[in-house]
């Protein structure tokens, strides 16, 4: 029997530390190994409990989440769970430590959002803590995670990426690339867009970010993505080349063929028992039918299983789907099922995941 996941819980408030600890403590697979209510403690506790994952409230006293994550993995790439509020300040500083290289972020206890109940609140945090202390446990994934954050670290040093030559893309105007993404997907879908051409055809994006993070994700994207425009969906709009959509957290994102010619987003409310939100099911679904053979589906980083059913469509109606490998993935979970399916054309590591869109788009769509 393997010994259980070792956890360890960063936060100023005993009463959150003691929510997050009994959560934990209810699957016999996972440890909790400690607590910090202080920053400075945190890079001390680590070489002394040699813990599987770091849960890291992103508002602490004395230093910020983000001073507490660079430190921390600057000396040890361990998985880190952000605990956020849904305040503003609280969203913008989960985003930078996304940013900076910390795996994923569940919302502080008592934070409810859309209709979730304490039970659901307590599934999510132990996946998700489950999922990236076993990813860490493999070596495989250790190092990719090293790798990443000496990535991360020299494109802060160049602070910005190069889009490549707009002169390599010749798409036809019919085509559409759509992303899906979940646990590690911030960081993986910024990349790509950093680097797409500016004639790129319509992107549309679904990443399971709530509201108000994916409002905030999506202005943060048009600061830093140069080439391509990149803004959240708005119901009604008809899709332009040359310009990224990103799902809003609160809505399930579609598109939808009135015309020969143009596509219109469709945004509706989740029903209260959807898992996702958005759906990423739904929105490759919706271009299969939309776009037919014409749909280019990426499929990154992510726990669970959505994409799998709107990839299996994409598949069928003719499209092609990219899905990253494992290697570079966060999470190997939403890319393995589409794989294991049966459904990925390719499995593509995330450095090479914009040449292979270019490549795929002139192989399949040329002008």
């Amino acid at each position: 029997m393997k010994a259980p996941l070792k956890v360890l819980i960063v936060d100023d408030s005993v009463v959150a530390r003691g929510v997050i600890a009994k959560i934990l403590r209810s699957n016999p697979e996972i440890s909790v190994a400690g607590f910090c209510q202080d920053g400075t403690e945190v890079v001390e506790a680590i070489e002394r409990l040699s813990p599987d994952v770091i849960t890291l409230d992103v508002e602490m006293p004395l230093l910020k989440g983000t001073s507490i994550l660079k430190h921390v993995l600057s000396k040890h790439p361990i998985p880190v769970i952000m605990v956020s509020s849904m305040t503003r300040d609280g969203a913008q500083i989960t985003l930078d430590c996304l940013a900076l290289g910390a795996l994923d972020f569940v919302l502080k206890p008592g934070v409810q959002p859309h209709t979730r109940t304490l039970a659901d609140y307590a599934q999510e945090l132990l996946t998700k803590v489950f999922e990236a202390g076993r990813a860490f446990r493999s070596k495989t994934i250790r190092q990719n995670l090293s790798d990443s954050l000496a990535r991360i670290s020299a494109a802060q040093a160049r602070n910005t990426r190069a889009p490549i030559a707009a002169s390599v893309l010749t798409p036809r105007s019919q085509a559409i690339v759509a992303i899906g993404a979940s646990t590690g997907g911030p960081s993986a879908v910024t990349r790509i867009l950093e680097t797409l051409p500016a004639h790129s055809p319509p992107i549309v994006i679904a990443i399971h970010l709530p509201i108000p993070f994916t409002t905030l994700y999506a202005n943060r994207l048009s600061r830093s993505v140069k080439a391509i425009k990149v803004k959240l969906a708005e119901h009604g709009e008809i899709l332009r080349a040359g310009t990224a959509y990103i799902a809003p957290g609160d809505c399930h994102f579609q598109v939808h063929r009135k015309e020969s010619s143009n596509v219109y987003v469709k945004l509706e409310k989740p029903a209260p028992s959807d898992l996702y939100r958005p759906s990423i099911d739904k929105l490759f679904s919706s271009v299969a039918q939309a776009y037919g053979d014409a749909a280019l589906a990426c499929v990154l980083t992510g726990m669970g299983s959505d994409g799998a059913t709107g990839t299996g469509d994409i598949y069928k109606s003719g499209g092609y789907v990219l899905s990253q490998d494992e290697l570079s993935c966060a999470i190997y979970g939403m890319p393995k099922v589409v794989f294991e399916n049966g459904h990925s054309h390719q499995q593509v590591s995330l450095q090479d995941f914009p040449q292979e869109i270019i490549h795929t788009l002139n192989q399949r769509f040329p002008s």
